[in-house]
């Protein structure tokens, strides 16, 4: 139950560049007892023994991390960003870093919604952005998200309202849809930071020189196993979003995904 690699599977045997038999394979990592970064690809090496028969690691079970062999730097590439049930194209407008998304429906729709997001790699993360909200309507939110699916996601940022802006934090988890905290803001922009440790998540505003923080979430929603019905193994990500009318801009946008414990 606490081994670090778990659910290993449909094994695929082949021989690599280097004329070497490898196992190719799914398995997932163990995240506090549960699998947040869903499916993943595993290889080890097989030797043969002297009967013939495949030895995959010498019978020590599946490896935590290796390099991909004949690969003696690092892999570089582009950022694969999601867009779930729509095309990026229609609603994200890309200058550098930076990102103006036009609102559309809500998280929990089956519609197509104005998030980017990206795979979550690592249990730890930090994810932040200026968010912009002065040109959304009524209504509309914009922030930074978390995402598995439409039952299963949690939004931190600004939300217009008729008299003003309040900075907020709504999660789903499953037929549970929630706010989590809020607090008027005063101004169309915000400072936001999401520091992730397994399934916890704190959601930071800055405060002139100083963060704060306006929510921890017990996030394990975002989870295979959070929340009950459909096929569930793709594992969490992160993103942006924006929803009702309007459009939101974020600006300085950073992401960083570690296995060792992110420092505040």
């Amino acid at each position: 139950e606490g081994a670090p690699i778990r659910r290993s599977g449909h094994g695929k045997p082949f021989m690599d560049a280097g004329g070497r038999w490898q196992m190719l394979y799914l398995c997932t990592r163990n995240a506090e007892g549960q699998t947040l970064l869903g499916r993943e690809t595993g290889l080890d090496p097989i030797e043969w023994t002297a009967e013939g028969w495949p030895m995959v690691n010498r019978l020590r079970g599946p490896s935590c991390l290796k390099p991909m062999p004949g690969v003696s730097h690092p892999v570089t590439e582009e950022i694969d960003w999601l867009t779930p049930r729509g095309h990026g194209m229609t609603f994200a407008r890309w200058q550098g870093e930076d990102v103006t998304l036009q609102a559309g429906a809500g998280l929990d729709s089956l519609e197509p919604v104005s998030l980017v997001a990206r795979r979550q790699t690592e249990a730890a993360l930090r994810q932040e952005a200026e968010v912009d909200a002065s040109a959304l309507a009524e209504g509309g939110r914009a922030g930074l998200a978390g995402y598995y699916d439409e039952r299963s996601w949690y939004l931190f940022g600004l939300e217009r309202q008729a008299e003003g802006f309040r900075l907020g934090a709504w999660e789903r988890a499953g037929e549970c849809l929630r706010e989590a905290a809020s607090l008027a803001w005063p101004g169309a922009a915000a400072q936001l930071r999401v520091i992730g440790r397994g399934m916890v998540r704190t959601l930071q505003y800055r405060d002139g020189h100083a963060w704060r923080t306006l929510a921890t979430l017990h996030a394990d929603y975002l989870t295979d196993e959070g929340v009950r019905g459909g096929k569930r193994y793709t594992g969490a990500t992160v993103g942006l979003a924006a929803t009702g009318g309007g459009s939101a801009a974020f600006r300085h946008r950073t992401e960083s995904m570690t296995e060792d414990e992110t420092d505040e």
